[in-house]
């Protein structure tokens, strides 16, 4: 197992996310000051694989940071030339205690993390860090990593604490278990040897006699087994030449049907004759067919282009059809517009006679009133001065009649203000009537 990075956020003193990577060396050192955090690297190293810390299996709660209510920690290792990846995260509840989760992950060939099925579950996750990393916490503290103030531990170890440790570490279960099994197959063979040596005593004895007839019975026997096995070379030579019969025997009912057939070829020579000459023939008109249906081809493909074309001639006749109704609505509305500027010039010139007349009626209007203002003068000036009848009555029929004037005047003044507004439609009328002229006169 070799470390590459570790991911810490809300964890002990690391309230803040932090990352430490242990890649591009080999060799690496944490420094620091007492306080500043080094062992809690190493605690989040073995709570992550063990889910154990420097105060044991419980109290996991204490891991949290006082200002945090989740701690998290990541640690990316490589194993066997394979990435893993350990998830562990704590959730403080409302009781002050912490709900953990674990969860372990392989990098697959498409460079993506994957979950190993089973390892969510607290047995599935020590399963595999068993079987994987082979250690337990207490060996993992005592060889890989010393916890700061036990590196004394193995030392001071019994000699069974320091068996098992050293056994956690080389993996002594294995070399025991087939210590184990080769015992058993001692115990086996030791049975066997046993049983072979008791019918071994219980056979009887045999003479010096029988050994020598048993000697010659031997000797004829691998005479007979010398001469069976000369029958047996003699019949797998003949063995094979009845294999080279039989397939000399196919050859020549292979050569026997070929002859055959050039037999019944030679029969056939003049109808082949004639069959090469009418391919001959054939072969002499085949640049005239292929001439003609090119040419057929071509027909067929002008006979397209004619279809084609004669179908666009109608689409651009019917265009040139609706163009030309547009154009006569254009012309039409060219006219109409044309009639309403002439129109709307007799209006304006109308307006513009009738602009001259409130003009001068306006005028008149204007000396009215300055004569108005010089009758009141005088009519002060005339009430400082003695009281005359005669004059008042004048006065009094000269007011009159002025005002007489000016009522006439003030319809005069309403149609002004009319014709005003006139003027103005009509000039917003043939500012809108030149636009379009304009516009007319820019399309044709």
């Amino acid at each position: 197992m070799i470390p590459e990075r570790v991911h810490l956020k809300g964890f002990l003193c690391y309230k803040d996310e932090q990352e430490i990577r242990f890649d591009g060396a080999s060799l690496w050192m944490l420094a620091g000051l007492n306080g500043s955090g080094k062992s809690t690297i190493f605690d989040a190293v073995t709570y992550a694989l063990f889910g154990h810390h420097r105060g044991g299996g419980h109290d996991a709660h204490e891991l949290i940071n006082k200002d945090s209510d989740r701690a998290s920690i990541v640690v990316d290792f490589a194993l066997d030339g394979q990435r893993f990846q350990i998830h562990r995260t704590l959730q403080r509840t409302k009781q002050g205690k912490a709900r953990a989760t674990q969860q372990i992950y392989r990098r697959s060939p498409l460079d993506a993390w994957e979950a190993i099925e089973g390892s969510n579950l607290r047995t599935g996750f020590d399963e595999w860090i068993q079987q994987n990393i082979g250690l337990s916490y207490e060996t993992f503290t005592s060889s890989v990593l010393l916890l700061q103030g036990k590196a004394e531990k193995l030392l001071d170890s019994t000699a069974k604490g320091r068996f098992e440790v050293l056994a956690g570490i080389v993996d002594l279960d294995r070399f025991a278990g087939l210590h184990a099994r080769a015992d058993e197959q001692r115990k086996e063979l030791d049975t066997q040897v046993k049983t072979l040596t008791l019918r071994l005593a219980a056979l009887p004895e045999v003479s010096a006699i029988a050994l020598v007839e048993a000697e010659g019975r031997i000797a004829d026997a691998e005479v007979a087994r010398l001469k069976a096995q000369e029958e047996a070379e003699r019949c797998q030579a003949l063995e094979f030449q009845s294999r080279q019969w039989a397939e000399l025997q196919q050859r020549l009912a292979g050569v026997r049907g070929r002859l055959g057939a050039a037999r019944k070829l030679v029969g056939d020579a003049a109808a082949i004759e004639k069959a090469v000459e009418r391919l001959r023939e054939l072969r002499e008109l085949l640049p005239r067919l292929q001439t003609v249906l090119e040419q057929r081809g071509q027909i067929a493909e002008s006979e397209r282009g004619t279809a084609e074309l004669t179908k666009q001639q109608q689409q651009g006749q019917a265009k040139l059809d609706e163009q030309d109704e547009a154009l006569a609505q254009s012309r039409q509305t060219r006219t109409a517009l044309q009639n309403k500027l002439a129109e709307d010039e007799v209006r304006q010139r109308q307006v513009g006679e009738e602009f001259l007349k409130v003009t001068t009626r306006v005028e008149k209007l204007k000396e009215y009133e300055r004569q108005e203002n010089d009758l009141k003068l005088l009519e002060e000036e005339l009430g400082r001065l003695p009281a005359d009848p005669a004059g008042a009555v004048r006065r009094a029929r000269e007011v009159h009649d002025n005002l007489d004037a000016l009522a006439r005047v003030v319809p005069l003044l309403s149609r002004l203000q009319t014709l005003r507004e006139e003027l103005r439609q009509a000039t917003a009328r043939e500012k809108t009537a030149g636009e379009t002229r304009q516009t007319i006169h820019r399309r044709g």
